[in-house]
């Protein structure tokens, strides 16, 4: 996930107006951009979604080669007994507030940036800390925490006993409560914002009548996570082109179709060409990495995908 400097002002602000404004551009095919992004506010119907499959394991990460990674960051002094005892403290805290796989958040906190709490504190820009944390992060956390999920609110001010935004990548004082770098801070807003990503997605699906698995679509909104929201419709979008709503369905209502879906970057390439033409290789290519590896961190055996 790039933040410049510590100023929220008019500068950012109409920046981020701008491209909200671009999401709603038209599409192609099964509906508008325009007409599936309405659906994020409003009312919802019944929940489509399916009993959660179970499908995460509970001791992680998974796989044998991320195992010795870890065990390679502690051995280097990379990761800190005290810091990883905390960041798994406050994952385990954070996802049960916000009834999110633990392995999720902790995988994809893994994923972004091993477990560096202080990642580009030195240079403070680009994506930064322990969730990779962006510009369009920062901005959400702090002016639209709860434009998506409602529950984001109590849940920090459960875990951390007080609104603490303005959240920054305050290098200055990385201690602060409202400093990304504090490990606290940094595991509540990456969660906030993986569970916004997670309700996104949900309402659209909802809002369409498709069914879906509710535990698999926390794998779909960790590429939402790492390559927005958007990308993830556009992928669906493509599938509706294809294969009709019937494949779709299948592919977030069964982990082994959307595993078989997931090895293939051309897929990805697809969907992702029709809003980023000349960088959707490039993203396909990244997208399709960063799915295995949380396949391979999350999901409990048989569903590991090491060394597909």
């Amino acid at each position: 996930m790039q933040f410049g400097g510590n100023n929220f002002g008019s500068l950012r602000a109409m920046a981020f107006a701008i491209a909200m404004a671009m999401l709603a551009l038209p599409g192609n095919a099964y509906g508008s951009w325009g007409s599936w992004w309405s659906w994020l506010t409003g009312q919802s119907p019944a929940v489509q979604g399916k009993p959660p499959s179970g499908i995460y394991a509970d001791g992680y990460p998974v796989a044998p080669s991320f195992r010795a990674d870890l065990e390679q960051l502690r051995s280097q002094g990379k990761l800190k007994a005290d810091d990883e005892e905390w960041i798994d403290r406050m994952v385990a805290t954070a996802s049960g507030e916000l009834q999110m796989p633990p392995s999720i958040l902790w995988c994809l906190l893994f994923q972004e940036s091993r477990l560096d709490h202080l990642k580009g504190i030195t240079e403070n820009r680009g994506a930064l800390g322990l969730g990779q944390f962006s510009d369009f992060s920062f901005y959400e956390i702090n002016h639209q925490l709860d434009r998506f999920a409602p529950n984001n609110v109590n849940m920090m001010m459960s875990v951390m006993g007080t609104d603490i935004r303005p959240v920054t990548p305050d290098d200055k004082n990385p201690d602060s409560p409202s400093s990304y770098f504090y490990i606290p801070t940094a595991v509540v807003t990456s969660a906030a914002y993986l569970n916004s990503r997670y309700q996104q997605l949900r309402k659209i699906l909802d809002r369409q009548g498709i069914s879906y698995d509710s535990d698999l679509l926390w794998l779909y909104a960790s590429m939402a996570y790492n390559k927005g929201t958007r990308s993830v419709v556009a992928i669906w979008q493509d599938t509706l082109r294809h294969g009709g709503k019937s494949r779709l369905e299948e592919q977030l209502s069964h982990v082994d179709a959307s595993m078989a879906l997931w090895q293939h970057d051309a897929i990805f390439f697809r969907g992702l060409s029709r809003i980023w033409p000349s960088d959707a290789e490039r993203y396909a290519h990244e997208l399709g990495i960063h799915l295995r590896n949380m396949m391979a961190c999350s999901l409990r055996e048989p569903y590991d995908t090491e060394g597909s």
